[in-house]
């Protein structure tokens, strides 16, 4: 699908909204004279064993493979439906982050309040800013920075999704127009591909059911299993064996770029900046709602721009 002119022109309009929050961002951090070694990370209670992200793993390696073939002994190769593989991804999404939910009530300390939204007991609230004075000096204007009983709100949680997401789409529009041209360079035939989902949405005939089911898939279930996995789980199981922050956003950035980099190789690094995005608030805030929302307001807008595009080969 191509983007008509008017949403060229809106997707400037949110990256140049994107590029003044970094900005501001990185003028916060400088003026604070703050670094990465001294940000101060939200803590989130949690008995989580880094052997224990294998579970999920395994078991959407398992699901996945038997949907597939599932899918296989239901339709003959020649009339399996174009949307099945990612109905078939969606499933296993979903069965997977309820394998995660699993996981989390019986290793957060106060499940699931603590996991989404960061709302601790004040036996087990570790970053009362209130009782933290030299911290307190050393960042006067940043109490929102610390996720406790008395300090975790909802308003805080929806600037880091919303701020978030423009920063993340910023960084994925300006990475992926650079992709896209290096890509070229080196393959000159090479074009964009549609995402699958999008390409399954472009098909003629397709149902008013199915198209709820894909838009459910990619705006509730993808986010909300994905960040379950990728930040609550995978990122978490890092921290507590590293103990080192910035190790686990990386390093699960790096596993969220290429799991998304697939069917667009394009799409790489900017999923990896996306990636870093969704894991910094996450640790920042030490709840998964910021990055729930900064994903799904990102998958929103890509299909609402699918609505309005023009379909490829047109």
């Amino acid at each position: 699908m191509h983007p008509t002119p008017w949403l060229l022109d809106c997707d400037l309009i949110l990256a140049t909204l994107g590029a003044v929050c970094l900005m501001g961002w990185a003028y916060r951090v400088r003026k604070r004279r703050l670094a990465f070694r001294t940000v101060p990370w939200a803590e989130r209670p949690n008995t989580l064993a880094p052997v224990m992200i294998f579970i999920p793993l395994f078991f959407y390696v398992f699901i996945s493979a038997f949907f597939a073939q599932l899918n296989q002994w239901w339709f003959p190769s020649s009339e399996t439906p174009t949307a099945s593989p990612v109905i078939i991804g969606g499933l296993a999404q979903l069965l997977t982050g309820l394998v995660c939910l699993v996981l989390v009530s019986q290793t957060f300390t106060d499940r699931w309040r603590g996991f989404f939204l960061g709302i601790h007991s004040s036996a087990h609230a570790t970053l009362d800013f209130a009782s933290m004075p030299a911290q307190r000096d050393q960042f006067p204007d940043s109490g929102s920075l610390f996720i406790s009983d008395s300090k975790c709100s909802l308003g805080n949680l929806l600037r880091w999704g919303v701020g978030g997401f423009l920063v993340g789409w910023f960084l994925c529009w300006t990475s992926g127009l650079l992709s896209v041209w290096v890509i070229q360079l080196l393959n000159p035939e090479y074009s964009v591909p549609d995402h699958p989902l999008l390409q399954s949405l472009a098909q003629s005939g397709v149902s008013p059911g199915m198209v709820l089911t894909l838009w459910i898939s990619a705006v509730i279930v993808a986010p909300l299993a994905e960040e379950i996995f990728f930040r609550g789980v995978l990122q978490t199981g890092l921290n507590n064996l590293a103990h080192r922050p910035v190790f686990s956003i990386v390093i699960v950035s790096i596993l969220f770029g290429f799991s998304h980099g697939g069917p667009q190789p394009h799409a790489v690094v900017p999923m990896f900046l996306l990636a870093v995005v969704l894991g910094y608030s996450y640790e920042r805030t030490g709840a998964l709602f910021a990055p729930i929302l900064i994903h799904v307001l990102f998958n929103l807008k890509t299909m609402l721009y699918s609505l309005y595009s023009i379909p490829s080969g047109t």
